[in-house]
């Protein structure tokens, strides 16, 4: 048995100016106390794991993951390594660029990708310029899921979109099958737990309740 414990960043000052990707920004201080509460809960949970080998992830150095991953180490004591099939999506030409840019330069492809998260349109249907497909990031982030020897706590720090991912593989949805990959919001330092076990039929995911979380099953 594994356990999965994914948290996104707190709020920091990129949210605020609504940019995807990019170098990213410092915490603000509400990011930062959002931080605090989940990693105590977080080590309030780890207490009671004591025969688990607890592994911390972050899917990049953007500042604003690197705070997080700090704060919480701050707190738990677990460090946080970088692994590259856990990396956040490429996002080509909508890199760094403010939704109302991506409007402004690209109508038809924020528009695209407007209505992939409203769960009208098929994210293979998105055409954004230079973006990484789908599959191929999820493929990876299986893999590296995959590789995780049992009695191991997996805690995954990461942006919006690794974090829906994440969420998108508990429920067994991929972006090759059509109309099911799904955009998960998250808040701010909002975390999820759930079980999973490895075998050579893949891998099987159940809720847990040991810790505050959003799971609920796919539909």
């Amino acid at each position: 048995m594994r356990y999965l414990i994914t948290i996104r960043h707190g709020e920091s000052f990129k949210n605020l100016k609504d940019i995807s990707g990019g170098l990213g920004e410092g915490l603000t201080e509400n990011g930062i106390n959002q931080v605090k509460n989940s990693a105590t809960q977080i080590a309030t949970f780890l207490r009671t794991k004591k025969n688990y080998k607890v592994l911390g992830y972050r899917s990049c150095d953007r500042q604003q993951l690197v705070e997080t991953s700090e704060i919480i180490e701050s707190i738990t004591g677990i460090k946080f390594n970088k692994d590259e099939r856990y990396v956040p999506i490429k996002l080509g030409v909508f890199n760094g660029m403010s939704s109302k840019k991506q409007r402004e330069l690209y109508p038809k492809a924020a528009q695209e990708m407007q209505e992939w998260n409203d769960g009208i349109r098929d994210i293979m249907d998105v055409h954004v310029e230079g973006m990484q497909d789908s599959g191929e990031h999820v493929n990876k982030i299986i893999d590296f899921l995959k590789s995780f020897p049992d009695n191991s706590i997996i805690i995954l720090v990461g942006t919006r979109s690794d974090i829906s991912a994440v969420k998108n593989i508990e429920r067994g949805n991929h972006p090759w099958v059509k109309n099911t990959f799904r955009f998960f919001p998250t808040g701010y330092a909002e975390m999820s737990c759930i079980k999973y076990n490895v075998s050579d039929k893949g891998i099987t995911f159940n809720k847990s309740d040991e810790l505050d979380n959003d799971y609920e099953k796919g539909e």
